[in-house]
């Protein structure tokens, strides 16, 4: 192993990520097909949360809370003004769940999250980021 890739790997598992910090890293248009053909070959479901915001105070209010409440291998970025979660191996039963949980963690969390799960409802970060950011919108704001 080339001394460079060491250090490199030695300084990334010193410390984790922010939320914030991997939002910024995280093409979200480049990770989704991936992970959903990643499920697809294991018969799981992917799910997009989306949290519309109206600031930058209120997007890293948001980034800030849920960098402490998703697992280690979802995924957070930024769309079209919102802050947006690809949570892998996620089907519509377990998402219900997060959406109530991040709903309840803190009052920087917005009351208004929107879940679509892909494949069932699209197979392109588009469509489902625009159907979860309908259901975010209306006063259900969650699955259906």
């Amino acid at each position: 192993m080339r001394r460079e890739t060491w250090v490199n790997r030695r300084r990334s598992a010193s410390r984790e990520f922010t939320a914030a910090e991997h939002a910024v890293a995280t093409d979200l248009r480049l990770a989704f097909p991936r992970e959903l053909a990643r499920s697809r070959r294991f018969g799981q479901s992917v799910s997009v949360l989306v949290a519309p915001t109206t600031s930058e105070a209120e997007e890293r209010d948001v980034l800030a809370t849920l960098g402490h409440h998703l697992r280690r291998y979802d995924l957070v970025g930024r769309l079209d003004g919102a802050v947006v979660v690809v949570a892998p191996d996620t089907g519509r039963d377990e998402a219900g769940a997060l959406l109530s949980r991040l709903g309840e963690l803190s009052p920087a969390t917005p009351s208004m999250l929107g879940v679509a799960v892909a494949p069932e409802d699209g197979d392109e970060l588009d469509a489902v980021f625009r159907i979860a950011l309908d259901r975010s919108l209306t006063s259900s704001g969650g699955v259906t």
